[in-house]
């Protein structure tokens, strides 16, 4: 026979238990003109500074791959760049939400009960009090980016 608990912290402590919370990652807040630490108008040297390892430049593209670890291979957010400065930011990782919650990984439902939306495009929606837009593949959100 299977013993399921549930109930409040003071059930554990009466049983002996001490219940271990699952460690939820912090969601970090796109705000208009920024992600995590990165902003628009940011100079590439202080983006190299405040990612080091992390980033990864490509003088041809004028772009800027930030990846969550050195092990990684798909990069958590691109920046492009314009003669030394961040001019747009794309967003991939879930880890990346707004203040309401919305970010990579969310339903096209779930953006257009937060915000107003406006289409630009077949695939891409955009939240104009945010300057945010967002990429689309089978009504799920793929990326954010930010101008």
């Amino acid at each position: 026979m299977k013993v399921v608990l549930r109930g409040s912290s003071v059930l554990f402590s009466m049983l002996g238990f001490s219940p271990a919370a699952p460690v939820q990652q912090v969601p970090v807040v796109l705000r208009r003109g920024s992600a995590d630490r990165v902003q628009i108008g940011m100079s590439a040297l202080d983006v190299l500074a405040e990612y080091r390892e992390r980033a990864k430049f490509d003088e041809r593209s004028s772009k800027a791959d930030i990846f969550p670890s050195m092990n990684r291979r798909r990069p958590e957010m691109s920046l492009d760049l314009r003669e030394g400065v961040v001019t747009a930011i794309r967003v991939y990782s879930r880890r990346y939400q707004t203040e309401e919650g919305v970010g990579p990984g969310d339903s096209l439902i779930r953006l257009a009960n937060q915000y107003p939306i406006h289409w630009t495009a077949e695939d891409i929606a955009e939240v104009h009090d945010l300057n945010m837009k967002f990429q689309f593949e089978k009504d799920r959100i793929i990326s954010v980016v930010l101008s």
